[in-house]
């Protein structure tokens, strides 16, 4: 019996009794059958029977609390305990004899708060358990925003945060000193960045004439990670990505004449800003050299790169684009924005490196706005992305952006060409699905159901979230740029 029919059977106990204290019955009782007020978890029940005159109520004998009952266990991820609801009552109940979910690792950092940055001791678990000390700080971009957000890992030898040491998390990763994790807050998937720039990569590495350097890299310039759980204090944070930090490190520049140019608009304070179209100018930080003077070399370097984009003329532009800029990594750039639908990476997020300090290398870089999300983290219909077209039988790039619009100006066959290679050798449909299941299949229904408990928001995303959905998106968004690019 449940909680308000025994406080009613207690009041009508209650109430009879009162009752024939008052009017005492000058009859004898007549009582009827036996019945039976079952007891709880906690509070006793009883055998009585009523008088069929007055209605007076005798018990006959107590019955014991039953006492909770708790058969079935389950991990509580945001808890880091074990938890069961009694099988009678629902009331909940937690054990210390909690199992880590083996399907992803786990980081945990145990540190005082101390403003944007904190000393921290982690222990990163997966199959095997390790220690080490380090710094986490804000990574000052747009995602400070929200409640979730972005952070910069930094390992150190010791607690004094003065010797950097490395740290492999991922073969596939190398050895590094510094990682980032991404929030992912807006993706209901929390793997559409990485699955994003492992297709990126994989479009990459069929480039003919790839810088030196770049072959050299793990994911050749690409964002690269793995999903992980994320705990301060024991505290959930939710699932985040472990990826290589966007430095030096993910280009390996050392050389003082190389050159490293992010474009986004929310990254710190911008060290200056380059004229992309009328009345349009893209915010740009020098990531990479370091010092003052290396700083100021590098943007003139890359506002002179677009001094000549801007200024020069069609032909001057297709003879000699070649020393400015790298055509077949700025194609390739082009064609994934259209292909992932990542409208905002046009200008936004792009990673532009110089070995040589000459000729900048295009990398798309930080994908999360792509297959079918917009920046609210709900769908974005593929007929609404960005997409080229043909104008007076000139190819044109869709965009207001004049470095776009020149390249598809001066090279539309090669445009063509590589598109149709990409589309049916690389990113196929059957590509895009393995990739983001591979991804997707790390976090198990229990952790997406922890992250959306707490971030509730997040669970009535609309956006693509299965394997499955992402590719019939990424089908019709292909559809649309196959009458443009393959029916030219």
């Amino acid at each position: 019996m449940n909680t308000k029919k025994i406080a009613s059977t207690l009041m009508v106990i209650s109430l009879t009794a009162t009752s024939l204290f008052f009017s005492s019955c000058a009859h004898t009782h007549k009582y009827g059958e036996e019945k039976v007020s079952e007891p709880t978890c906690l509070a006793q029940g009883f055998n009585y029977h009523l008088c069929e005159y007055c209605g007076y109520l005798e018990c006959t004998s107590e019955i014991p609390p039953v006492g909770h009952s708790f058969t079935v266990w389950k991990d509580d991820i945001r808890k880091l305990k074990k938890v069961s609801a009694c099988d009678h009552c629902g009331f909940l109940t937690e054990d210390s004899n909690y199992s880590e979910p083996a399907s992803i690792p786990k980081l945990y950092a145990y540190g005082t708060p101390n403003g944007d940055e904190v000393r921290i001791e982690c222990r990163y678990a997966t199959t095997i358990e390790s220690k080490f000390h380090g710094l986490v700080k804000l990574d000052s971009n747009l995602s400070n925003s929200f409640y979730k957000k972005n952070y910069d890992l930094f390992i150190f030898t010791n607690d004094t945060n003065q010797i950097p040491m490395n740290i492999t998390f991922a073969d596939s990763m190398g050895s590094n000193s510094a990682y980032a994790l991404k929030a992912e807050y807006i993706d209901k998937t929390s793997v559409r960045n990485l699955s994003a720039s492992r297709l990126w990569y994989e479009a990459i590495k069929t480039r003919n004439n790839l810088s030196p350097t770049l072959k050299t890299l793990p994911f050749l310039g690409a964002d690269g990670g793995f999903p992980i759980i994320f705990y301060t204090n024991d505290n959930f944070n939710g699932i985040y990505n472990l990826c290589l930090p966007n430095n030096k490190l993910m280009f390996n520049l050392s050389s003082e004449k190389s050159a490293f140019v992010y474009t986004y608009t929310a990254f710190g304070e911008m060290d200056f800003r380059y004229s992309a179209g009328v009345d349009t100018y893209v915010p740009c930080t020098v990531i990479y050299p370091e010092s003052k003077s290396g700083k100021e070399s590098a943007k003139t370097k890359f506002e002179n790169f677009m001094d000549f984009v801007n200024n020069s003329s069609d032909l001057d532009f297709k003879e000699n684009i070649h020393k400015h800029m790298d055509i077949d990594a700025a194609i390739d750039y082009l064609l994934c924005v259209y292909m992932f639908g990542a409208d905002s990476n046009i200008v936004e997020c792009c990673n532009w490196v110089s070995y040589d300090g000459n000729v900048f290398i295009p990398s798309l870089y930080n994908l999360t706005l792509s297959f079918g999300i917009d920046s609210s983290g709900y769908l974005k219909e593929a007929e609404n992305t960005l997409t080229p077209r043909f104008e007076n039988g000139l190819l044109r790039s869709g965009t207001k952006y004049i470095l776009w619009e020149k390249l598809c100006a001066a090279f539309p066959d090669e445009i063509f060409e590589r598109y149709d290679y990409l589309r049916n050798n690389v990113l196929t449909e059957d590509k895009v699905e393995e990739v983001f299941q591979n991804n997707l299949s790390a976090i198990k229904a229990e952790i997406y159901e922890a992250e959306f408990d707490e971030y509730r928001d997040k669970k009535i995303m609309n956006c693509p979230e299965t394997a499955e959905q992402i590719r019939n998106w990424y089908s019709e968004k292909c559809a649309i740029l196959d009458n443009v690019l393959l029916n030219k």
